[in-house]
């Protein structure tokens, strides 16, 4: 490690090492900044989907004025309250977003190289900056409106502040160690087991030379900093004082369930929403609660099912070091169309996918010939943050804040394996060469994963048009409707989302035949039924209306906005004691629907008119 302190030798070495991490840092934002503007004919690039849209509209509400809603607390709270800042201070601008991501990305590459500089040594340090410069799915993944960029930077920012405080043991690093941990697990929850792992490793390695109370005084400020008004927020919104998403539960029990491969399958949507109400089948009712249900569920499924439970972690860890990057709800691959420098340096063939297919077996040569050398807290993260990630399910983006510490691994592997051969070590070459085939035959062979056998292309471009649907853009919006149908023409929520689409036009008679083409496609579909009774009862096809939301409430009795529809389809046709009954009924499934209640009042009132009006 260099130090500026005692001779002009230690000066000119730090200033160079600080040079050489400008130069990372600065190649780091030129590559990313390239693919920034290839990538903006992306359709999604300023029309944010799934995750990305959550989060996008969460920030959007808040720079609105409406607060903190609950929504910051079902994913990490982290991201969607920076993205606001963002927000507030742009204008809601996304390219302002993804820029400031971009530099945090370059920060992130030049502070790889410090880390790999401080444990090794500068020539290693320069390797594994560049091998993050050019990582394709880092940069990817840092320009989307995802918490990934933010997650990974933590990563080595966290183990650099280890190695400091250890080092060091003053009391302001122990303060950012506290501050930045604790803003890492609210990035990622994942980050915890590694951060209490580390602070532990920490208190017994540190050399005590006086009380260690103004120490883990100092971690605890920079601890509570953070934790307690993230926690205080959320027991004033979700009732509940933690720094923890409440979606963990809902998480965990997709990833650890008898019908995981299913469950992972299940898309954004229809399907999506009938998982998360589950909880509400069972009576219950509060966010809390919900998230204990599906918690329950897990350990219901672990103490019932522990070989499946056990058999589970070993397939999800053969996803995690599987070399071919496994979506989530977009795939990474069918994005190269927009950007050429990502298909040159993110691509897959047959069963291997480049770059990590590289990067895997030189960081376990790396770990390999080099462990002596290797700091407690490096081997903490590459074994407690990717468990945490297999507990629940695996995805690329979440595999990326491994990279840069991998990616310093594999440096030391490659400066290993090249130094070998040169000193023609033939045994020793022969050792690594069959290390690596196995690396690349287990991450190669496995698979395809059930994430890999979803056709992403359709539900991308469906996406972007519910999206653009409900911005207003109508016609732009059934483009993409029309597209996600072209490449998929039976996909029944297409045909739905189009459907609705068209209702905002007041294209009913059109918006008809898209919900029929739904029900075709799905006869169980109740929404359709319900979309389709609306657009029937716009036309005056009072009689018809009645009979799909009928069958919609076959389906789903519980469906409130259906009985609201027959109340006012039975009113129409004077049938005042039916309109009465489906009025109260959608009352009673949801107290706060403020129409039924204002034409169940009409209805009682016109009714008791006219019976006094027939009184002798």
């Amino acid at each position: 490690m260099t130090r500026a302190k005692t001779t002009d030798g230690t000066e000119n070495l730090t200033k160079r090492s600080f040079s050489i991490a400008c130069i990372i840092f600065f190649l780091a934002v030129a590559i990313r900044l390239i693919y920034l503007y290839e990538s903006s004919a992306n359709p999604s690039f300023q029309t944010p989907i799934v995750d990305s849209d959550f989060f996008d509209e969460i920030a959007r509400k808040f720079t609105d004025g409406q607060g903190l809603g609950k929504n910051f607390f079902w994913q990490p709270f982290f991201y969607p309250f920076f993205l606001s800042v963002v927000y507030f201070f742009s204008g809601n601008s996304i390219i302002t977003a993804k820029v400031i991501q971009v530099l945090l990305g370059g920060l992130t590459c030049a502070l790889t190289y410090r880390l790999a500089e401080v444990i090794f040594d500068r020539r290693i340090g320069i390797i594994a900056g560049l091998i993050t410069v050019f990582y394709g799915p880092m940069f990817f993944y840092e320009s989307e409106l995802l918490a990934t960029g933010w997650a990974t930077l933590w990563a080595v920012v966290i183990i650099l502040l280890f190695l400091k405080t250890k080092e060091k043991n003053k009391g302001w690093h122990w303060f950012f160690l506290g501050l930045c941990g604790t803003l890492s697990i609210i990035t990622r929850p994942e980050f915890l087991p590694f951060f209490l792992a580390g602070c532990i490793w920490l208190t017994l390695r540190v050399q005590w030379r006086s009380s260690p109370v103004s120490r883990f005084g100092a971690i605890f400020v920079g601890i509570l900093l953070v934790a307690v008004p993230v926690g205080i927020a959320a027991k004033g919104i979700v009732d509940k004082f933690s720094i923890l998403p409440v979606s963990g539960g809902i998480n965990l029990y997709i990833g650890n369930n008898p019908d995981y491969c299913q469950m992972l399958k299940i898309r954004p949507g229809e399907e999506w929403g009938e998982l998360s109400k589950l909880p509400w089948q069972h009576g219950i009712r509060t966010i809390k609660g919900q998230d204990r249900f599906f918690k329950q569920r897990v350990m219901e499924y672990v103490e019932n099912q522990p070989l499946d439970f056990a058999k589970g972690l070993g397939r999800k860890t053969l996803e995690f070091i599987c070399s071919r990057e496994i979506p989530r709800n977009t795939s990474i691959y069918m994005f190269d169309r927009w950007s050429r420098l990502l298909g040159l340096l993110t691509w897959k063939a047959d069963g291997f996918g480049f770059p990590f297919g590289l990067v895997l077996p030189l960081a376990v040569l790396g770990v390999i010939f080099n462990w002596r050398q290797i700091p407690a807290p490096v081997i903490l993260f590459i074994v407690l943050y990717p468990s945490s990630i297999i507990l629940v399910f695996v995805s690329d983006r979440y595999k990326v804040p491994v990279v840069p510490i991998f990616a310093i691994l594999a440096a030391a592997g490659l400066v290993s394996a090249v130094k070998k051969v040169w000193l023609r070590r033939w045994r020793e070459v022969i050792v690594m060469a069959a290390v690596v085939v196995v690396v690349v035959l287990l991450s190669t062979l496995p698979g395809p994963f059930c994430q890999e056998q979803t056709d992403f292309e359709p539900e991308f471009f469906r996406s972007v048009g519910i999206v653009l649907s409900r911005q207003g853009l109508y016609d732009k919006a059934m483009t993409f409707f029309s597209e996600a149908l072209r490449l998929k023409p039976d996909s029944p929520e297409t045909y739905y989302q189009a459907g609705d689409t068209l209702v905002q036009q007041n294209k009913q008679s059109e918006a008809a035949k898209y919900y029929s083409e739904a029900l075709r496609l799905k006869p169980d579909y109740p929404k359709a039924h319900a979309n389709l009774g609306v657009a029937l009862m716009e036309q005056g096809k009072v009689e018809e209306a009645i009979e799909h939301y009928k069958e919609a409430l076959k389906l789903k009795p519980d469906f409130h906005e259906v009985h609201y529809y027959l109340g006012v389809a039975f009113e129409q046709q004077g049938r005042t004691d039916e309109a009465i009954e489906h009025y109260r009924e959608a009352v009673r499934l949801k107290p706060d629907f403020p129409q039924a209640r204002k034409n169940l009042a009409s209805v009682l009132a016109r009714q008791r008119q006219s019976k006094n009006a027939v009184q002798p």
